[in-house]
């Protein structure tokens, strides 16, 4: 189906909040292990507030992306080498370039801090010295055979490649078994089976999704009222699983069911925040700088962090959560600036390393 302007202008506006969404995700996954850790009284109130920004809402925007993405893919899509040729050509310079890039730069960055112990210690995942690399450990981190990417956040990127790679089959499954393919892959993905070349099992299922979504012609639009009583509904669920979480009560599948409702509830409520067209307008210049600032966040986050943790006496629960609040926020600020600067100083580069950053089309 042809997506109209207003659909496009969403689509994209909604990547900014997704961003922020992915670096709450980094930091509360990553760099607050002293309230993690310690299950006591006092950690209560800031592990249930991390919980629901760093696990449950960042599940769903990650769900969301990644349907989102297959829904691009497939729609229009034939069963064509051509179109096959005409979908995959543009996302060599918009996903596969950048993402080589930015982990070729995290493992120069991660040699440059390995020159001594100090340093060694401000970057994350720095055991391994890269000096040492063999032939398979520079494949491994490239392309994430077996484990993350030299730049963790950048996971995404590379599920992304692998599955628009495989959109032939992914297409032709969805086609042939519709929403049957799609049960399949719910059920492997509740029950944690191993990965497929190592592709996340949601990352499967959420661009299945898309490509059933662009195949059925779902209506994307939906009355007023609708999107108000999605997010209510999204929010009261959210906050009583959290809530669950903490108290260590197993909610694997209803936590999973739970995500694939927010990435509906994203799209459709996202209308109440986009009917205001000065919110509508920030959303779409930051869209611009969107994915600079999420490929950039590492190692800038890391260093930062573990910088400010040397100093020992920083070292408690208001604190940390202090810097997981304010950390990500200074982070998009700063690499905002960062990538406007290089967007004005040296456009060529930004355009080859900034991801998608054109004004969207209608496919």
């Amino acid at each position: 189906m042809k997506i109209d302007q207003p659909t496009s202008l969403k689509i994209d506006a909604l990547r900014f909040p997704l961003i922020c969404s992915l670096l709450f995700l980094n930091m509360g996954e990553n760099y607050c292990d002293l309230i993690i850790t310690n299950h006591d009284l006092l950690t209560l109130p800031f592990r249930y507030i991390i919980y629901l920004f760093s696990n449950i809402i960042p599940s769903s925007a990650i769900g969301f992306f990644f349907t989102i993405s297959g829904f691009l893919f497939f729609n229009t899509y034939q069963p064509t080498w051509e179109c096959y040729w005409r979908k995959l050509k543009p996302r060599v310079t918009t996903l596969l370039i950048p993402y080589l890039f930015w982990n070729l730069f995290f493992l120069l960055i991660k040699l440059i801090f390995q020159l001594n112990r100090f340093s060694t210690s401000l970057i994350v995942g720095s055991g391994y010295l890269v000096a040492y690399y063999t032939a398979f450990d520079y494949f491994n981190v490239l392309f994430s055979w077996t484990d993350l990417p030299a730049a963790p956040q950048l996971w995404l990127l590379r599920d992304l490649i692998i599955l628009v790679i495989l959109a032939p089959v992914i297409w032709f499954l969805t086609k042939k078994f519709s929403a049957l393919i799609l049960i399949v892959l719910l059920l492997l993905w509740c029950f944690n089976t191993t990965r497929f070349i190592n592709i996340h099992p949601e990352s499967l299922f959420f661009f299945t999704l898309g490509c059933f979504i662009a195949q059925k012609n779902f209506n994307l639009n939906v009355p007023y009222n609708y999107p108000v009583i999605l997010l209510k509904a999204y929010g009261i669920f959210a906050l009583i699983a959290a809530g669950l979480a903490i108290i260590d009560i197993n909610i694997g599948i209803p936590l999973k069911l739970l995500t694939i409702f927010g990435v509906f509830v994203f799209w459709y409520s996202s209308d109440l925040v986009l009917e205001d067209e000065e919110d509508k307008n920030s959303l779409l210049y930051m869209y611009g700088y969107s994915f600079f600032i999420y490929a950039a966040s590492e190692p800038l986050l890391s260093i930062l962090v573990r910088l400010i943790s040397k100093i020992s006496f920083l070292q408690n629960y208001l604190v940390v959560f202090l810097l997981y609040c304010l950390m990500p926020i200074f982070i998009i600020f700063l690499l905002w600036l960062v990538g406007k600067t290089l967007k004005e100083r040296i456009p060529a580069l930004y355009q080859m390393i900034g991801g998608r950053q054109e004004k969207p089309r209608v496919f």
